[in-house]
């Protein structure tokens, strides 16, 4: 049964968070304890579909993808390589989702300490755990974007689907159609319009918490993920 608090709950919430932000983002100040679920959710829902997705996967395709990733190689490197991604490829379905959750933590830990920072130069004197609870929040696109993978995972024919279908919703794929190689390709994989959606509700939260305009709550949003993808687009 979902907790109430005043009139509203978890489940409420999780619902609010989608279709109406601000609401949630004053639920959520009232009740940091939910992030702990939001968190929970997030997790077991990206680990279990990426285990799904994997499991359903040969080893020998597994290989072959990520050689694609190395098209400089030589014939006698592309063997070595072989051998070793074949031993790998059997536990494939236990380390992308540990390693892939565990990445998604350390992401949230790092924009939360961000926030917390930028809180703290602002007069803004909440404590690490209220950024981190907004930080968590924030990411639940996260949700809809890998059911939108899951449903691509039941509508295939196959079973051995390209790695890269996880970054269905990537500007690369919807936009660029750069290929394995060219110069901004990994750069555009990892920009999803899920992206653009989590960097918008980490705005209507700070704006929410600060007081301060949208604009100057995008701006701090999405500071982060400029500083990173600009540095990106220039050593690429």
């Amino acid at each position: 049964m979902s907790q109430v608090i005043g009139n509203t709950s978890i489940g409420k919430t999780l619902i609010e968070i989608f279709v109406n932000p601000k609401q949630a983002v004053e639920a959520i100040k009232l009740n940091f304890s939910w992030s702990w679920l939001a968190l929970a959710l997030q997790l077991i829902t990206f680990a279990g579909i990426l285990f799904w997705f994997y499991q359903g996967l040969t080893p020998q395709w597994i290989v072959e993808q990520q050689l694609l990733h190395s098209p400089e190689l030589t014939p006698a490197e592309i063997e070595q390589s072989k051998a070793v991604l074949g031993q790998m490829a059997s536990a494939m379905p236990m380390v992308a989702p540990l390693l892939g959750a565990i990445t998604l933590v350390i992401v949230m830990a790092l924009n939360a300490f961000y926030l917390h920072i930028y809180g703290k130069m602002a007069g803004n004197n909440q404590g690490y755990g209220r950024w981190f609870s907004l930080t968590v929040w924030s990411q639940m696109p996260l949700l809809p974007n890998m059911l939108g993978f899951a449903l691509l995972i039941l509508a295939s024919n196959t079973a051995d689907m390209p790695l890269s279908t996880i970054n269905y919703a990537s500007l690369n794929q919807l936009i660029f159609g750069q290929v394995i190689g060219d110069q901004y390709y990994t750069l555009l994989e990892s920009i999803s319009l899920f992206t653009f959606w989590q960097i918008g509700l980490m705005a209507v939260g700070l704006q929410q918490w600060t007081a301060q305009s949208f604009g100057k709550s995008l701006a701090i949003a999405a500071a982060p993920y400029a500083l990173v993808y600009g540095i990106w687009a220039l050593v690429a």
